[in-house]
Order: C-alpha cells, then structure tokens, then sequence
C-alpha cells in the first residue's frame, strides 16, 4: 500500500475556488470523496488478508489453486502483480 496519490489530492483541491480558504464546509462537502478512497483500500486490505495463503494471480502457480483460479495463468495478460488482491 502507499500513501495518498498526488493525483487524489489534486482533484480535492482543485474543488477548492482559488483564493478561499479550506473551512469546515469544504472538508465536509468533499469527505465523501476520501471516505470512498479509503474504504477501497479497506476492501484490498481485507481482501490480501483473505487471500494471502491462496492464489493472488502473480503467476508463480505454486498453490494447488492457481491452477483452478487462473487457469494457463490467464491473469499474466494483465502484467505483473497481485491481481486476485487488486480487483474486487
């Protein structure tokens, strides 16, 4: 996991009309933005914890699994990484 992207912060403050000041209105009005944000990344947290001792689609194939759940690792057209952690 990182932190918050650049770009996340930017669509945020880019809401924000120029030469005001952030109040509580505006952190209000844009909360339901970052409580999305963070409640997916609870949603991959707890998907990795779920699945951490399964396949996760990275291709090594080394769990009995792998080859029910991603078959002639289909996921590798993805590219690399986690895939079953990544998408919901």
């Amino acid at each position: 996991m990182r932190g918050v992207p650049l770009s996340c912060i930017k669509d945020v403050l880019d809401r924000l009309p120029r030469d005001a000041e952030p109040i509580r209105e505006f952190w209000i009005a844009v909360s339901g933005y970052w409580t999305n944000e963070v409640n997916e990344r609870i949603a991959q947290m707890e998907r990795m914890r779920d699945r951490f001792t399964e396949c996760i689609g990275c291709g090594c194939l080394s769990f009995d699994q792998c080859r029910l759940v991603n078959p002639g690792d289909a996921l590798a057209e993805k590219g690399p990484g986690a895939h079953r952690l990544l998408d919901p």
